[in-house]
Parts: structure tokens; C-alpha cells; sequence
């Protein structure tokens, strides 16, 4: 959704099924489980030559293990030919942001959201 051409954060509360299934056509997900049990996931889909990264999630009990690097670097090859990969967190999500520099990303915008809230929009461009 856009609001004078920035994205609005839906929030997850008021998602519609109709929402979700959307997004199972227009992203790529990927998981990494431990027997049946899902530790970690991302999605990602390409628009005007940019892969938008998002929800990047480990289970609390597996993090600190590589498993936020691996799965993030897989969606840089499963969209090789991009022009850059871009993703966000909140200002207070340190271990993201450092994951996210680690890794190559740079911040390129910060956006407040709410007196207490400011997004960061980080971008690493494709070498390849």
C-alpha cells in the first residue's frame, strides 16, 4: 500500500487473508527448519531491478548461528542479476542493523514513523 508515494507498513494485526495470499504470488520464501520445526525465514521479491528483502526471522533459541546470514544470502542468489538488494528495521533493532552492515548493507534513509519510531532503510548494491 502507498500513501503519496512512500509504503505504508500495513501492520500484521490487520492483514487480510487476501493480503497474505498476495504476497505468496508476488515474493519468494524461504525457511530453514530443524526437523519440523521452522528457525528461521525471510521473504524477498524483485520490482525495477531491486530485490526488497523482508521479515527476517530466527527463532530466539537459534540466533547468533549463522542461520539470519545464510538465509539472507540466499536471497542474494536466488536474485543474482538485481541492481541492488533493500530492506528496513526499526532504530532499535541493533543486532539487525548489525547483521545488516556485516553483511554489506548501508544505510541510505532514515524515516520516523512515530515519535518513538524510526525505520531504517539500508541498500547493497549488486556487485555482480
Amino acid at each position: 500500500m502507498k500513501r503519496n508515494g512512500m509504503a505504508i507498513i500495513k501492520s500484521p494485526l490487520l492483514r487480510t487473508q487476501a493480503d497474505i495470499d498476495t504476497e505468496y504470488e508476488k515474493m519468494v520464501f524461504l525457511k530453514i527448519q530443524r526437523e519440523e520445526t521452522i528457525i528461521g525465514s525471510i521473504r524477498a521479491y524483485e520490482a525495477n531491478d531491486i530485490c526488497h528483502v523482508g521479515k527476517l526471522m530466527v527463532s530466539p533459541k537459534y540466533q547468533n548461528k549463522g542461520i539470519g546470514t545464510a538465509l539472507l544470502l540466499h536471497v542474494e542468489t536466488y536474485f543474482p542479476t538485481v541492481e541492488a538488494y533493500e530492506l528496513f528495521t526499526g532504530h532499535r533493532s541493533g543486532k539487525n542493523l548489525h547483521l545488516y552492515k556485516k553483511l554489506g548493507y548501508a544505510v541510505s534513509e532514515n524515516r520516523q514513523v512515530s515519535p518513538s519510531l524510526t525505520m531504517v532503510f539500508l541498500r547493497k548494491e549488486n556487485r555482480v
